[in-house]
């Protein structure tokens, strides 16, 4: 637990190896095992080991998501 916004945490990390894919979520570029199409233009990540049930990358993040994944 971290007492800072998430838009305060993502300033503080590497933005090479960390992006912020949606309200909720950070991920590191090195978790990522799998990117699948989702709806509505959306991206789903399999991350291993994390808890959460799905990992949505937000419509409004794909295009920039997909510029930073190719980096």
């Amino acid at each position: 637990m971290v007492d800072y916004a998430l838009e305060e945490v993502i300033q503080l990390l590497n933005p090479n190896k960390f992006f912020k894919i949606n309200r909720k979520v950070i991920v590191n570029i090195f978790s990522i095992k799998e990117i699948i199409s989702h709806s509505n233009s959306r991206l789903k990540l399999v991350i291993p080991h994390l808890e959460l049930d799905e990992v949505i990358v937000a419509r409004e993040k794909v295009n920039e998501f997909k510029k930073w994944i190719d980096q």
